[in-house]
Protein backbone atom coordinates (compact mmCIF):
# COMPACT_ATOMS: atom_id res chain seq x y z
CA UNK A 1 0.00 0.00 0.00
CA UNK A 2 0.77 3.11 -0.86
CA UNK A 3 0.78 5.02 2.30
CA UNK A 4 1.27 8.52 1.63
CA UNK A 5 -0.85 8.99 -1.72
CA UNK A 6 -3.77 7.33 0.10
CA UNK A 7 -3.01 9.63 2.80
CA UNK A 8 -3.29 12.36 0.35
CA UNK A 9 -6.59 11.23 -1.58
CA UNK A 10 -8.20 10.16 1.95
CA UNK A 11 -7.81 14.06 2.81
CA UNK A 12 -9.60 14.99 -0.54
CA UNK A 13 -12.43 12.28 0.55
CA UNK A 14 -12.63 13.49 4.30
CA UNK A 15 -12.35 17.50 3.36
CA UNK A 16 -15.45 16.89 0.65
CA UNK A 17 -17.11 14.73 3.06
CA UNK A 18 -17.22 16.63 6.22
CA UNK A 19 -17.25 20.07 4.84
CA UNK A 20 -20.73 18.87 2.98
CA UNK A 21 -21.82 17.21 6.62
CA UNK A 22 -20.97 20.46 7.86
CA UNK A 23 -23.03 22.10 5.03
CA UNK A 24 -25.80 19.38 5.67
CA UNK A 25 -26.06 19.64 9.38
CA UNK A 26 -26.00 23.46 9.14
CA UNK A 27 -28.66 23.30 6.38
CA UNK A 28 -30.96 20.85 8.30
CA UNK A 29 -30.62 22.53 11.76
CA UNK A 30 -31.68 25.59 9.56
CA UNK A 31 -34.36 24.25 7.77
CA UNK A 32 -35.89 22.71 11.02
CA UNK A 33 -36.63 25.82 12.66
CA UNK A 34 -38.01 27.51 9.64
CA UNK A 35 -40.18 24.70 8.49
CA UNK A 36 -40.75 22.96 11.77
CA UNK A 37 -41.10 18.91 12.56
CA UNK A 38 -43.95 18.48 9.84
CA UNK A 39 -42.59 20.48 7.19
CA UNK A 40 -39.06 18.75 7.81
CA UNK A 41 -41.07 15.21 7.67
CA UNK A 42 -42.34 16.64 4.28
CA UNK A 43 -38.76 17.43 2.90
CA UNK A 44 -37.88 13.96 4.17
CA UNK A 45 -40.44 12.32 1.79
CA UNK A 46 -39.69 14.25 -1.07
CA UNK A 47 -35.39 12.70 0.09
CA UNK A 48 -36.85 9.55 -0.04
CA UNK A 49 -38.20 9.64 -3.69
CA UNK A 50 -34.54 11.45 -5.05
CA UNK A 51 -32.77 8.51 -2.90
CA UNK A 52 -34.80 5.87 -4.17
CA UNK A 53 -34.32 7.12 -7.96
CA UNK A 54 -30.84 6.56 -7.95
CA UNK A 55 -31.42 2.58 -8.02
CA UNK A 56 -33.22 3.08 -11.56
CA UNK A 57 -30.48 2.28 -13.90
CA UNK A 58 -30.36 -1.52 -12.20
CA UNK A 59 -26.73 -0.63 -11.10
CA UNK A 60 -25.24 -0.14 -14.53
CA UNK A 61 -23.93 3.33 -13.06
CA UNK A 62 -22.36 0.86 -10.30
CA UNK A 63 -20.81 -1.44 -12.51
CA UNK A 64 -18.87 0.95 -14.19
CA UNK A 65 -17.41 2.23 -10.78
CA UNK A 66 -15.85 -1.45 -10.48
CA UNK A 67 -14.93 -2.36 -14.35
CA UNK A 68 -13.23 1.32 -14.52
CA UNK A 69 -10.45 0.28 -11.96
CA UNK A 70 -10.43 -3.29 -13.09
CA UNK A 71 -9.75 -2.21 -16.90
CA UNK A 72 -7.13 0.00 -15.90
CA UNK A 73 -5.81 -2.50 -13.71
CA UNK A 74 -5.37 -4.50 -16.98
CA UNK A 75 -3.77 -1.37 -19.02
CA UNK A 76 -6.91 -1.21 -20.78
CA UNK A 77 -7.64 2.79 -21.33
CA UNK A 78 -9.74 3.27 -23.82
CA UNK A 79 -11.94 0.70 -22.76
CA UNK A 80 -12.03 2.69 -19.59
CA UNK A 81 -12.66 5.46 -21.80
CA UNK A 82 -16.20 3.56 -23.33
CA UNK A 83 -17.52 2.68 -19.98
CA UNK A 84 -18.09 6.63 -19.19
CA UNK A 85 -20.31 6.87 -22.46
CA UNK A 86 -22.55 3.56 -20.80
CA UNK A 87 -22.63 4.76 -17.48
CA UNK A 88 -24.30 8.65 -18.77
CA UNK A 89 -26.67 7.07 -21.34
CA UNK A 90 -28.03 4.32 -19.37
CA UNK A 91 -28.36 6.75 -16.11
CA UNK A 92 -30.61 9.63 -18.28
CA UNK A 93 -32.62 6.74 -19.43
CA UNK A 94 -33.27 4.95 -16.25
CA UNK A 95 -33.89 8.09 -14.41
CA UNK A 96 -36.30 9.79 -17.72
CA UNK A 97 -38.57 6.50 -17.07
CA UNK A 98 -38.33 6.91 -13.05
CA UNK A 99 -39.61 10.73 -13.77
CA UNK A 100 -42.41 9.47 -15.84
CA UNK A 101 -43.59 6.76 -13.36
CA UNK A 102 -43.51 9.48 -10.80
CA UNK A 103 -45.45 11.78 -13.10
CA UNK A 104 -48.40 9.58 -13.37
CA UNK A 105 -48.27 8.36 -9.44
CA UNK A 106 -48.47 12.54 -8.79
CA UNK A 107 -51.58 12.80 -10.98
CA UNK A 108 -53.37 9.93 -9.62
CA UNK A 109 -52.20 11.12 -6.09
CA UNK A 110 -52.59 15.00 -6.66
CA UNK A 111 -55.46 15.79 -4.29
CA UNK A 112 -54.30 13.46 -0.90
CA UNK A 113 -51.31 15.33 -0.34
CA UNK A 114 -50.73 18.38 1.11
CA UNK A 115 -49.75 21.79 -1.36
CA UNK A 116 -46.19 22.08 -0.05
CA UNK A 117 -45.43 17.94 -0.79
CA UNK A 118 -47.06 18.16 -4.12
CA UNK A 119 -44.72 21.13 -5.44
CA UNK A 120 -41.35 19.13 -3.75
CA UNK A 121 -42.61 16.23 -6.22
CA UNK A 122 -43.34 18.42 -8.94
CA UNK A 123 -39.45 19.74 -8.86
CA UNK A 124 -38.35 16.42 -8.15
CA UNK A 125 -39.35 15.68 -12.09
CA UNK A 126 -36.46 17.37 -12.65
CA UNK A 127 -33.70 16.74 -9.86
CA UNK A 128 -34.10 12.96 -10.90
CA UNK A 129 -32.33 13.52 -14.14
CA UNK A 130 -29.93 16.34 -12.69
CA UNK A 131 -28.83 13.77 -9.83
CA UNK A 132 -28.28 11.31 -11.75
CA UNK A 133 -25.70 13.25 -13.71
CA UNK A 134 -24.10 14.28 -10.72
CA UNK A 135 -24.05 10.78 -9.81
CA UNK A 136 -22.25 9.73 -12.29
CA UNK A 137 -19.40 12.68 -12.94
CA UNK A 138 -19.27 11.25 -8.93
CA UNK A 139 -18.54 7.65 -9.71
CA UNK A 140 -16.01 8.31 -12.61
CA UNK A 141 -14.29 10.53 -10.64
CA UNK A 142 -13.65 8.60 -8.18
CA UNK A 143 -13.09 5.49 -10.42
CA UNK A 144 -10.00 7.14 -12.06
CA UNK A 145 -9.01 8.54 -8.61
CA UNK A 146 -9.25 11.81 -9.84
CA UNK A 147 -10.52 12.25 -5.62
CA UNK A 148 -9.91 16.42 -6.03
CA UNK A 149 -12.18 16.68 -8.82
CA UNK A 150 -14.74 14.64 -7.08
CA UNK A 151 -14.05 16.78 -4.14
CA UNK A 152 -14.92 20.18 -5.92
CA UNK A 153 -17.99 18.62 -7.08
CA UNK A 154 -19.23 17.41 -4.01
CA UNK A 155 -18.58 20.45 -2.28
CA UNK A 156 -20.13 22.52 -4.82
CA UNK A 157 -23.68 20.99 -4.78
CA UNK A 158 -23.22 21.40 -0.77
CA UNK A 159 -22.62 24.64 -1.16
CA UNK A 160 -25.24 25.34 -3.60
CA UNK A 161 -27.40 23.60 -1.99
CA UNK A 162 -26.95 24.87 1.75
CA UNK A 163 -27.71 28.71 -0.26
CA UNK A 164 -30.12 27.84 -2.60
CA UNK A 165 -32.54 26.22 0.00
CA UNK A 166 -31.90 28.50 3.15
CA UNK A 167 -32.14 31.46 0.55
CA UNK A 168 -35.60 30.24 -0.95
CA UNK A 169 -36.91 29.07 2.54
CA UNK A 170 -36.42 32.05 3.78
CA UNK A 171 -38.66 33.98 1.19
CA UNK A 172 -41.09 31.49 0.33
CA UNK A 173 -41.03 28.93 3.06
CA UNK A 174 -40.99 25.28 1.68
CA UNK A 175 -41.33 25.63 -2.25
CA UNK A 176 -38.61 27.82 -1.96
CA UNK A 177 -36.86 25.51 -0.32
CA UNK A 178 -37.52 22.95 -3.13
CA UNK A 179 -36.66 25.64 -5.57
CA UNK A 180 -33.41 25.94 -4.38
CA UNK A 181 -32.36 22.31 -4.30
CA UNK A 182 -33.71 22.36 -8.07
CA UNK A 183 -30.92 25.07 -8.67
CA UNK A 184 -28.15 23.48 -6.40
CA UNK A 185 -28.42 20.52 -8.38
CA UNK A 186 -28.34 22.30 -11.59
CA UNK A 187 -25.05 23.86 -10.64
CA UNK A 188 -23.35 20.52 -9.80
CA UNK A 189 -24.35 18.65 -12.92
CA UNK A 190 -22.74 21.35 -15.13
CA UNK A 191 -19.32 21.83 -13.10
CA UNK A 192 -19.38 17.91 -13.09
CA UNK A 193 -19.22 17.52 -16.65
CA UNK A 194 -16.96 20.13 -17.20
CA UNK A 195 -14.58 18.46 -15.32
CA UNK A 196 -15.17 15.47 -16.62
CA UNK A 197 -15.38 16.16 -20.41
CA UNK A 198 -18.19 14.91 -21.72
CA UNK A 199 -16.75 11.07 -23.25
CA UNK A 200 -16.64 10.37 -26.42
CA UNK A 201 -20.10 9.27 -28.24
CA UNK A 202 -20.47 5.86 -29.36
CA UNK A 203 -23.23 3.05 -30.31
CA UNK A 204 -24.10 1.11 -27.36
CA UNK A 205 -23.36 -2.71 -27.75
CA UNK A 206 -26.07 -5.09 -26.58
CA UNK A 207 -23.41 -7.39 -25.06
CA UNK A 208 -21.59 -4.76 -22.75
CA UNK A 209 -25.29 -3.45 -21.66
CA UNK A 210 -25.73 -6.81 -20.23
CA UNK A 211 -22.42 -7.50 -18.99
CA UNK A 212 -23.18 -4.38 -16.72
CA UNK A 213 -26.02 -5.61 -16.11
CA UNK A 214 -24.89 -8.95 -14.84
CA UNK A 215 -22.36 -7.19 -12.28
CA UNK A 216 -25.02 -4.53 -11.44
CA UNK A 217 -28.18 -6.48 -10.30
CA UNK A 218 -26.90 -7.77 -7.74
CA UNK A 219 -24.89 -4.49 -6.77
CA UNK A 220 -27.97 -2.62 -6.97
CA UNK A 221 -29.78 -4.72 -4.98
CA UNK A 222 -27.10 -4.87 -2.22
CA UNK A 223 -26.77 -0.67 -2.40
CA UNK A 224 -30.78 -0.61 -2.46
CA UNK A 225 -31.11 -3.30 0.65
CA UNK A 226 -28.27 -0.86 2.74
CA UNK A 227 -29.92 2.16 1.96
CA UNK A 228 -32.68 0.59 3.30
CA UNK A 229 -30.90 -0.47 6.13
CA UNK A 230 -30.53 2.58 7.33
CA UNK A 231 -33.39 4.65 5.71
CA UNK A 232 -36.32 2.16 6.47
CA UNK A 233 -36.59 3.67 9.41
CA UNK A 234 -38.08 6.39 8.22
CA UNK A 235 -40.66 4.80 5.91
CA UNK A 236 -41.47 2.93 9.90
CA UNK A 237 -41.49 6.16 11.23
CA UNK A 238 -43.82 7.74 8.81
CA UNK A 239 -46.13 4.27 9.17
CA UNK A 240 -46.54 4.21 12.42
CA UNK A 241 -45.56 7.39 13.92
CA UNK A 242 -46.71 10.26 11.46
CA UNK A 243 -44.76 12.67 9.70
CA UNK A 244 -44.32 15.09 12.33
CA UNK A 245 -42.31 12.56 14.30
CA UNK A 246 -40.73 11.80 10.81
CA UNK A 247 -39.44 15.40 10.87
CA UNK A 248 -38.20 14.75 14.26
CA UNK A 249 -35.99 11.64 13.78
CA UNK A 250 -34.53 13.69 10.70
CA UNK A 251 -32.00 14.92 13.23
CA UNK A 252 -31.24 11.96 14.10
CA UNK A 253 -30.18 10.08 10.44
CA UNK A 254 -28.63 13.68 9.86
CA UNK A 255 -26.18 13.12 12.80
CA UNK A 256 -25.51 9.55 12.21
CA UNK A 257 -25.33 10.14 7.88
CA UNK A 258 -22.24 12.96 9.80
CA UNK A 259 -20.53 10.10 11.23
CA UNK A 260 -20.54 7.78 8.17
CA UNK A 261 -18.27 10.02 6.29
CA UNK A 262 -15.84 8.71 8.51
CA UNK A 263 -15.83 5.27 6.95
CA UNK A 264 -17.12 6.30 3.57
CA UNK A 265 -14.13 8.97 3.26
CA UNK A 266 -11.47 5.58 4.37
CA UNK A 267 -13.51 3.40 1.59
CA UNK A 268 -13.48 6.35 -0.91
CA UNK A 269 -9.91 6.38 -0.98
CA UNK A 270 -8.88 2.72 -0.48
CA UNK A 271 -11.75 1.13 -2.23
CA UNK A 272 -10.67 2.14 -6.07
CA UNK A 273 -7.16 1.44 -4.94
CA UNK A 274 -8.12 -1.95 -4.09
CA UNK A 275 -9.97 -3.35 -7.56
CA UNK A 276 -7.18 -1.61 -9.28
CA UNK A 277 -5.08 -4.00 -7.51
CA UNK A 278 -6.93 -6.91 -7.98
CA UNK A 279 -6.93 -6.35 -12.08
CA UNK A 280 -3.34 -6.26 -11.71
CA UNK A 281 -3.18 -9.29 -9.45
CA UNK A 282 -6.46 -11.20 -8.76
CA UNK A 283 -5.66 -12.78 -5.90
CA UNK A 284 -7.07 -12.69 -2.63
CA UNK A 285 -3.41 -12.10 -0.77
CA UNK A 286 -3.01 -8.76 -3.20
CA UNK A 287 -5.49 -7.25 -1.39
CA UNK A 288 -5.41 -8.53 2.19
CA UNK A 289 -3.95 -4.58 3.51
CA UNK A 290 -6.78 -2.91 1.74
CA UNK A 291 -9.41 -4.96 3.20
CA UNK A 292 -8.18 -5.26 6.89
CA UNK A 293 -6.21 -2.33 7.53
CA UNK A 294 -9.00 0.21 7.05
CA UNK A 295 -11.23 -1.93 9.90
CA UNK A 296 -8.19 -1.09 12.14
CA UNK A 297 -8.00 2.36 11.64
CA UNK A 298 -11.95 3.23 12.19
CA UNK A 299 -12.22 0.90 15.24
CA UNK A 300 -9.80 3.91 16.62
CA UNK A 301 -11.53 6.32 15.19
CA UNK A 302 -15.31 5.98 15.60
CA UNK A 303 -15.86 5.81 19.19
CA UNK A 304 -14.01 9.62 19.87
CA UNK A 305 -16.35 10.10 16.91
CA UNK A 306 -19.71 8.86 18.41
CA UNK A 307 -18.94 11.00 21.85
CA UNK A 308 -18.47 14.03 20.20
CA UNK A 309 -21.99 13.50 18.90
CA UNK A 310 -23.45 12.36 22.30
CA UNK A 311 -21.75 16.35 23.52
CA UNK A 312 -23.24 18.57 20.42
CA UNK A 313 -25.73 17.27 19.35
CA UNK A 314 -27.76 17.73 22.67
CA UNK A 315 -26.64 21.10 23.27
CA UNK A 316 -27.64 22.31 19.77
CA UNK A 317 -30.91 20.97 19.78
CA UNK A 318 -32.02 22.14 23.31
CA UNK A 319 -30.17 25.85 21.99
CA UNK A 320 -31.72 25.96 18.71
CA UNK A 321 -34.73 23.80 18.04
CA UNK A 322 -36.53 23.25 21.10
CA UNK A 323 -39.58 21.75 19.17
CA UNK A 324 -37.13 18.60 18.56
CA UNK A 325 -35.67 18.00 22.28
CA UNK A 326 -37.27 14.47 22.03
CA UNK A 327 -34.72 13.27 19.84
CA UNK A 328 -32.01 13.83 21.89
CA UNK A 329 -32.01 10.04 23.69
CA UNK A 330 -33.12 8.37 19.72
CA UNK A 331 -30.27 10.18 18.83
CA UNK A 332 -27.58 8.89 21.15
CA UNK A 333 -29.28 5.52 20.67
CA UNK A 334 -28.68 5.41 17.12
CA UNK A 335 -25.16 6.76 16.93
CA UNK A 336 -23.47 4.09 19.09
CA UNK A 337 -25.42 1.94 16.38
CA UNK A 338 -23.30 3.73 13.24
CA UNK A 339 -20.44 2.39 15.18
CA UNK A 340 -20.86 -1.34 13.82
CA UNK A 341 -22.35 0.11 10.54
CA UNK A 342 -19.38 2.12 10.46
CA UNK A 343 -16.56 -0.56 10.74
CA UNK A 344 -18.29 -2.76 8.60
CA UNK A 345 -18.04 -0.28 5.81
CA UNK A 346 -14.23 -0.36 5.91
CA UNK A 347 -14.44 -4.25 3.83
CA UNK A 348 -17.41 -2.69 1.89
CA UNK A 349 -15.53 -3.25 -1.57
CA UNK A 350 -13.42 -6.32 -1.59
CA UNK A 351 -16.61 -8.97 -2.14
CA UNK A 352 -17.75 -6.70 -4.79
CA UNK A 353 -13.56 -7.25 -6.67
CA UNK A 354 -13.93 -10.69 -6.03
CA UNK A 355 -17.47 -10.56 -7.75
CA UNK A 356 -18.82 -12.41 -4.58
CA UNK A 357 -21.02 -9.64 -3.40
CA UNK A 358 -24.25 -11.65 -4.50
CA UNK A 359 -23.49 -13.74 -1.15
CA UNK A 360 -24.53 -10.44 0.95
CA UNK A 361 -27.84 -10.00 -0.76
CA UNK A 362 -29.71 -12.65 1.70
CA UNK A 363 -27.55 -11.23 4.70
CA UNK A 364 -28.73 -7.65 4.04
CA UNK A 365 -32.63 -9.10 3.09
CA UNK A 366 -32.21 -10.47 6.50
CA UNK A 367 -30.95 -7.65 8.32
CA UNK A 368 -33.86 -5.16 6.80
CA UNK A 369 -36.62 -7.38 7.60
CA UNK A 370 -34.89 -7.98 11.20
CA UNK A 371 -35.13 -4.10 11.26
CA UNK A 372 -38.93 -3.93 9.98
CA UNK A 373 -39.72 -6.51 12.93
CA UNK A 374 -38.08 -4.87 15.48
CA UNK A 375 -39.54 -1.24 14.62
CA UNK A 376 -43.02 -3.00 14.74
CA UNK A 377 -42.27 -4.90 17.81
CA UNK A 378 -40.39 -1.49 19.94
CA UNK A 379 -42.76 1.53 18.55
CA UNK A 380 -45.91 -0.79 17.85
CA UNK A 381 -45.79 -3.34 20.77
CA UNK A 382 -43.83 -1.80 23.64
CA UNK A 383 -44.71 2.03 22.58
CA UNK A 384 -41.34 3.05 22.48
CA UNK A 385 -41.52 5.24 20.12
CA UNK A 386 -38.66 6.75 18.79
CA UNK A 387 -36.33 4.90 20.79
CA UNK A 388 -37.91 2.03 20.33
CA UNK A 389 -36.59 2.75 16.06
CA UNK A 390 -33.64 3.92 17.42
CA UNK A 391 -33.42 0.82 19.18
CA UNK A 392 -33.94 -1.65 16.39
CA UNK A 393 -31.39 -0.08 14.43
CA UNK A 394 -28.30 -0.21 16.50
CA UNK A 395 -29.25 -4.37 16.92
CA UNK A 396 -29.54 -4.59 12.94
CA UNK A 397 -26.65 -3.22 12.10
CA UNK A 398 -24.97 -4.85 14.87
CA UNK A 399 -25.95 -8.17 13.45
CA UNK A 400 -24.86 -7.12 9.91
CA UNK A 401 -21.60 -6.40 10.93
CA UNK A 402 -20.56 -9.88 12.29
CA UNK A 403 -22.37 -11.61 9.35
CA UNK A 404 -21.10 -9.23 6.64
CA UNK A 405 -17.59 -9.43 7.76
CA UNK A 406 -17.72 -13.31 8.65
CA UNK A 407 -18.49 -14.06 5.01
CA UNK A 408 -15.51 -11.42 3.73
CA UNK A 409 -13.02 -13.50 6.32
CA UNK A 410 -14.48 -16.81 4.95
CA UNK A 411 -12.86 -15.89 1.32
CA UNK A 412 -10.02 -15.24 3.21
CA UNK A 413 -9.89 -18.68 4.34
CA UNK A 414 -10.92 -18.49 7.62
CA UNK A 415 -13.36 -20.37 9.11
CA UNK A 416 -16.44 -19.01 11.19
CA UNK A 417 -15.36 -19.23 14.54
CA UNK A 418 -11.93 -18.01 13.36
CA UNK A 419 -13.41 -15.00 11.82
CA UNK A 420 -16.14 -14.32 14.87
CA UNK A 421 -13.31 -13.98 17.15
CA UNK A 422 -11.48 -12.02 14.60
CA UNK A 423 -14.37 -9.52 14.29
CA UNK A 424 -14.43 -9.14 18.23
CA UNK A 425 -10.89 -8.59 18.49
CA UNK A 426 -11.40 -5.16 15.97
CA UNK A 427 -14.89 -4.52 17.18
CA UNK A 428 -14.90 -5.09 21.07
CA UNK A 429 -15.27 -0.91 21.63
CA UNK A 430 -18.17 -0.96 19.69
CA UNK A 431 -19.28 -3.30 22.95
CA UNK A 432 -18.01 -0.80 25.35
CA UNK A 433 -20.20 2.30 23.45
CA UNK A 434 -23.24 -0.67 23.93
CA UNK A 435 -22.29 -0.99 28.01
CA UNK A 436 -21.73 2.93 28.15
CA UNK A 437 -24.84 3.28 26.67
CA UNK A 438 -27.04 0.97 29.38
CA UNK A 439 -25.38 2.75 32.10
CA UNK A 440 -26.30 6.19 31.13
CA UNK A 441 -29.82 5.14 30.23
CA UNK A 442 -30.20 3.35 33.41
CA UNK A 443 -29.90 6.83 35.30
CA UNK A 444 -32.51 8.40 32.88
CA UNK A 445 -30.60 10.84 32.07
CA UNK A 446 -29.72 9.70 27.61
CA UNK A 447 -32.28 12.75 27.23
CA UNK A 448 -30.75 15.12 28.92
CA UNK A 449 -27.64 17.17 27.59
CA UNK A 450 -25.25 16.88 30.85
CA UNK A 451 -21.98 18.05 28.89
CA UNK A 452 -19.65 16.63 32.55
CA UNK A 453 -20.91 13.08 31.77
CA UNK A 454 -20.67 13.46 27.83
CA UNK A 455 -17.47 15.07 28.11
CA UNK A 456 -16.07 12.22 30.33
CA UNK A 457 -17.52 9.78 28.32
CA UNK A 458 -15.39 11.51 24.83
CA UNK A 459 -12.34 11.63 27.21
CA UNK A 460 -12.41 7.73 28.28
CA UNK A 461 -13.20 6.83 24.52
CA UNK A 462 -10.18 8.59 23.15
CA UNK A 463 -8.02 7.33 25.72
CA UNK A 464 -8.90 3.90 25.39
CA UNK A 465 -8.46 3.96 21.32
CA UNK A 466 -5.13 5.67 21.74
CA UNK A 467 -3.80 2.75 24.41
CA UNK A 468 -4.93 0.37 21.40
CA UNK A 469 -2.73 2.05 18.91
CA UNK A 470 0.04 2.07 21.30
CA UNK A 471 -0.42 -2.07 22.36
CA UNK A 472 -0.55 -3.35 19.00
CA UNK A 473 -3.69 -2.73 16.95
CA UNK A 474 -1.72 -2.71 13.65
CA UNK A 475 -0.15 -6.31 14.96
CA UNK A 476 -3.86 -7.37 15.17
CA UNK A 477 -4.98 -6.29 11.27
CA UNK A 478 -2.11 -7.00 10.19
CA UNK A 479 -2.01 -10.76 10.46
Amino acid sequence: MQLPRIVRDFSFQAVGSYLTAALQMLRGILLAGMLGPTGLGNFAMVGLVLAYSQYADLGITLAVGREIPLALGEGREQKAQQWRWYALVCKLIAEAVFACILAVALVVGWDSWPAGLRFGLVTALVVVILQGVVVVTQTVLRARQLFLHEMVVTVTLAITLTLGMVAGGVSYGIRGVFVGQLLGFVLAACLGLALWGMPRAGRLQLRRVKQLLTVGVPLAMLTFMGYNLIYVDQVMVLWLLGRRELGIYSLALYAGSALFLLPASVAGAVSPRLLRRYGEQPAVEAIRAYTWRPVGVLSLALPPAIMVVWLVAPIVIVAFLPDFGSVIAPLRIYVVGMFFLGLNYGVSSTLIALNKHRYNIPILLACVTLNVVLDIALVAGLGLGLEGVAVGSLVTYSVYWMAHTTLVRWFFDERPASAVRRNLETGWPGLVLVVLLLLVGSTGRLGEVDAVLSTGLLVLTTAMSLARWRFGLRRVEAA
